[in-house]
């Protein structure tokens, strides 16, 4: 079972949960992404990619930018991970694991 973004404890199916779990990272993303002034004036967009790991407590640790777009952005992105709250574990046989999650952040004007 992967890691989920928090916030839908509530909900028990699967699919449903993870579903809502997407939804609440993206609007999370959407409400703390600070574009930085040389992608506004640049008019940069793309996608930089993340990974960390979402340790058997929840929380964050190992990040890194795995495919960089500049370095304003990448630093952006990464700013964003390191604020994110403790995720739900993920699961191997009920048991929390840690477990590595690559993540796109997108850049889009």
């Amino acid at each position: 079972e992967p890691p989920t973004f928090p916030g839908c404890d509530s909900i028990l199916g699967g699919t449903a949960r993870r579903k809502c779990a997407e939804e609440k990272m993206l609007a999370f993303l959407a409400d703390n992404l600070v574009y930085p002034n040389s992608v506004l004036f640049g008019k940069l967009e793309g996608t930089v990619y993340v990974r960390f790991v979402v340790e058997t407590d929840g929380c964050i640790s190992g990040i890194e930018i795995v495919k960089s777009l500049s370095c304003d952005c990448d630093r952006e992105a990464y700013r964003l991970v390191e604020l994110m709250p403790n995720w739900d574990p993920g699961k191997q046989r009920g048991t929390p694991v840690r477990t590595q999650v690559n993540l796109p952040v997108k850049f889009e004007l």
